[in-house]
């Protein structure tokens, strides 16, 4: 928005409802603490990494490729 602000004009305008905008906190309470501990967080990513592991799925294909003519075929 800083860079935004220096066109004239529309940039004007775009920065400055961006900034009576922010004032107002449409964009929530951006820089507070989310009140979340670091450990809680790990927890958390612990779980999803364990999720995604169990969760891979795997296709096995075979590519037939012709080098003369350049074509691959699947």
């Amino acid at each position: 928005m800083g860079i935004t602000a220096f066109i004239p004009g529309y940039g004007w305008a775009i920065s400055g409802t961006y900034f009576l905008m922010d004032m107002d906190g449409t964009f929530g309470n951006w820089g507070q603490p989310s009140g979340f501990s670091a450990q809680q967080t790990s927890t958390w990513a612990r779980e999803r990494e364990q999720w995604a592991k169990k969760d891979v799925h795997t296709m096995d294909f075979e590519l037939d490729y012709d080098p003369t003519k350049g074509i691959c075929k699947v």
